[in-house]
């Protein structure tokens, strides 16, 4: 691809070989633990992802660079988490966010002298806040906020992608396997926060019928055109909606994340406009 010709490859061949070398150490005997190895496929995925995203903004020159750096690196805090706490829970170990942006300062930081400040400043921020409920105030919207949600994006893309395929292989628990209740119905308590915040915690978990909820609302901040229309297009709602509990409360849910992707979807062709949980605009 011309994309990856000139210093923008070479850029990309660095941040590459750096991810490779790092996330090799955490190999046992030549191979990584199978759910790490899960992980290093879907930083991969969702580098592909990321840059879609910016591409379909027109995004040009070293900030495909950037592009490729946020979605490839956004998850490089997953490797020390499992080997610290064996778990990938956030809340019963540590912000894997932190943790991956903390990772770059003190074992990538070489990076920086071929990155720039710029890059390597949004990379940093980008891989901190991926991963969080609501992005906090004060960010650059044309710089900080941008890349962080292009991250965000990149990311649900590729966990939709994986939830669908386990959901439809039956396999679902191999992935959340500390979660008991499978048959239940999403609470009322849960649909509730959904319909008026449009966003929920991970704390109101107890089925997975309330887990898939959730995630079908992470529709509701995606945040670029090609993102909606991408979830649109795979029937992300829909597939993961056949395997939650049908109630008067879900299908609401369902219907308005899907009156969201519709709006977002419709926006101007490239265009980054607010999410539906958000004020953003740009």
């Amino acid at each position: 691809m011309e994309l990856f010709n000139g210093p923008c490859g070479d850029l990309m061949g660095r941040i590459s070989h750096a991810f490779d070398a790092y996330v090799g150490s955490f190999g046992e005997e030549g191979e990584l633990p199978y759910l790490m190895e899960l992980k290093r496929r879907h930083s991969y995925r969702v580098r592909e992802e990321a840059l879609a995203i910016a591409l379909s903004c027109g995004v040009e020159g070293e900030d495909l660079c950037l592009a490729f750096s946020v979605g490839l690196m956004h998850d490089l805090g997953r490797f020390p988490q499992y080997r610290l706490y064996r778990t990938f829970n956030d809340s019963a170990s540590q912000d894997h966010g932190d943790l991956g942006a903390q990772v770059l300062r003190s074992e990538l930081n070489w990076l920086k002298d071929h990155m720039g400040d710029r890059l390597w400043s949004l990379t940093l921020s980008s891989v901190e806040l991926h991963n969080k409920r609501v992005l906090p105030d004060g960010l650059s919207k044309e710089e900080e906020e941008f890349w962080a949600r292009l991250a965000r994006d990149a990311d649900r893309l590729d966990v939709y992608r994986v939830i669908v395929g386990h959901l439809e292989r039956g396999t679902i628990r191999t992935v959340i396997p500390r979660l008991v209740d499978v048959s239940s119905p999403p609470s009322e308590e849960l649909v509730q926060e959904l319909l008026t915040r449009r966003s929920a915690d991970y704390s109101m978990v107890k089925s997975l019928g309330d887990l898939l909820l959730i995630q079908i609302s992470w529709a509701y901040d995606m945040s670029f055109q090609w993102s909606a229309l991408q979830v649109l297009r795979r029937g992300i709602v829909h597939r993961i909606g056949r395997f939650i509990p049908k109630t008067k409360g879900s299908l609401s849910v369902i219907d308005d994340v899907l009156n969201c992707l519709d709006r977002l979807s419709n926006a101007s062709i490239g265009a980054y406009r607010p999410s539906c949980a958000g004020t953003l605009a740009i």
